[in-house]
């Protein structure tokens, strides 16, 4: 039918079938019946069932046409030169790679800035720095357990705590940690061993991230419920 050929060339990841049949329905206007039966009407109706279903093999290879990168590198192609050559997927993963060493480079050489501080001592400026280095190294190692974590989980499986409740992005960065949780309120409760987020939904994204970073949330405040009973 026609009908069925313009789907398939409008919309081609789908396979649709009709079924068509045809009914009668017959009335008559108001008032007294005739004899002879003129005063019946009949109309001819046709019923059309669409069903549908996709073709997997063209929605993917629509899906991956969409998909383009543009690149230019003076990295020889396999045709060019066969020994040092590399193909389109190998040049995508080598800068991936590199651009993954420019980013740790990137969070080490950032600058971090304190707020302005006067201080009487040397002694208490050391310990200042001191804590700021701690500060910075656990920054860098926060997103270094993060993106281990995410690197592990398959791309359909990936939590709605990205940018916009999007999927969570595999290049997470400690800015964006820290920007998700700098609003969240933590209260603790040493004599339950208990703490309390802000609300249900923190606490399930606070223990995600805690679990992809090997923290046990369990253990966390232990150390501080056994020296509260102290």
């Amino acid at each position: 039918m026609s009908f069925e050929k313009k789907v398939r060339k409008k919309h081609p990841m789908f396979s649709v079938s009709a079924r068509y049949s045809e009914f009668e329905v017959s009335s008559r206007g108001r008032g007294r019946p005739r004899k002879d039966g003129t005063d019946v009407h009949t109309e001819r109706y046709v019923r059309v069932e669409i069903d549908h279903t996709e073709i997997d093999e063209i929605r993917e290879a629509l899906w991956k046409s969409k998909e383009f990168i543009v690149m230019i590198t003076n990295i020889p192609s396999k045709e060019t030169d066969p020994d040092r050559g590399l193909g389109a997927e190998d040049v995508i993963r080598t800068y991936t790679g590199q651009w993954t060493v420019e980013s740790k480079f990137a969070t080490e050489k950032r600058p971090a800035i304190a707020d302005r501080l006067f201080l009487e001592k040397q002694s208490r400026a050391e310990a200042l720095i001191t804590l700021f280095d701690i500060g910075v190294l656990l920054r860098g190692l926060i997103q270094l357990l993060i993106r281990r974590g995410v690197a592990e989980i398959p791309d359909g499986m990936l939590p709605s705590y990205g940018v916009d409740h999007g999927p969570l992005q595999r290049n997470v960065t400690h800015a964006y940690f820290i920007q998700q949780f700098q609003n969240v309120n933590l209260h603790y409760y040493p004599h339950a061993a208990e703490y309390v987020l802000s609300n249900q939904h923190t606490a399930e994204k606070a223990k995600f991230f805690m679990d992809i970073m090997g923290i046990d949330a369990g253990r966390l405040f232990s150390r501080s419920s056994e020296c509260s009973e102290k």
